[in-house]
C-alpha cells in the first residue's frame, strides 16, 4: 500500500510539473505575440495610446490568452510588466524628456533620443551585471537625468565598451529594448538614428 501511494505521489508531481511547463509555454507564447504586435503597431505609427486601445488592438489581430479570452487593459498592463516595459514607467520617462525639451528650449526629438540612449545603456549595464534587468530592475530603477544635448556626451564615447556591446558584429542588447524603443516613438527617428550612427536593430 505504502508503495502505491509513493507512485500516486510521484505520478502527482510528474503531472504538476508537467503542466508548469505547459503554462509557462502558453505564457511566453502570449508575452511573445504581445510584444511583436506592439513593436509593429508602434512601427507604422498606429499604435494606441492607452491600454484599453492597445489591448482592443491585439484583440483585433487575433492574440488571445491561454485560455482562448480576449485582452482587456488589466491583462495587459500585467504583460508589459512582465515584459520589461511598464506602460506607467515609459510615458513617466516621455513626459519627463518632454519637459525637459521645453524647459531647455530644445527639440523634443533630441531629448528622446537622449532618454533612449541612456535607458539602453543602463539596462545593457544592468544585463551584463546582473542578468535580465526584468529580475533587477527594481532594486536598480532608471533615473533620467537630462542636459542640454550639446552637453550630454553619448554612452559609446562615455564607456569603450558600448561599441562592441552595440556595434559589434554581434550586436547584444537587452530582451526588452526593441519594445521599449517602440514604445519610445523611436521609429519616427529611425531614419535620423541611421544617419547618426545610433545602435538600431534588425
Amino acid at each position: 500500500m505504502t508503495q502505491k501511494h509513493g507512485l500516486d505521489g510521484a505520478q502527482t508531481a510528474r503531472g504538476r510539473s508537467q503542466s508548469q511547463v505547459v503554462r509557462t509555454a502558453h505564457r511566453n507564447a502570449l508575452l511573445i505575440a504581445i510584444r511583436l504586435n506592439l513593436i509593429e503597431l508602434a512601427k507604422t505609427g498606429e499604435l494606441g495610446k492607452t491600454l484599453k486601445e492597445r489591448a482592443d488592438q491585439l484583440n483585433e489581430r487575433g492574440v488571445r490568452t491561454a485560455k482562448g479570452e480576449k485582452l482587456d487593459h488589466k491583462k495587459l498592463s500585467a504583460a508589459m510588466i512582465e515584459l520589461g516595459a511598464d506602460k506607467r514607467t515609459i510615458d513617466g520617462l516621455l513626459e519627463e524628456a518632454i519637459d525637459a525639451a521645453d524647459d531647455l528650449g530644445v527639440a523634443e526629438e533630441d531629448m528622446v533620443d537622449q532618454l533612449w540612449h541612456e535607458w539602453l545603456y543602463h539596462h545593457t549595464l544592468l544585463m551584463f551585471n546582473h542578468g535580465s534587468q526584468m529580475f533587477v530592475g527594481k532594486n536598480h530603477p532608471f533615473i533620467f537625468q537630462p542636459v542640454r544635448p550639446f552637453d550630454w556626451v553619448h554612452p559609446r564615447i562615455r564607456d569603450h565598451r558600448i561599441n562592441a556591446w552595440w556595434y559589434g558584429k554581434k550586436k547584444v542588447f537587452p530582451l526588452e529594448a526593441r519594445l521599449v524603443f517602440a514604445l519610445f516613438g523611436m521609429f519616427k527617428y529611425e531614419k535620423r538614428h541611421r544617419i547618426s550612427g545610433s545602435p538600431m536593430f534588425p
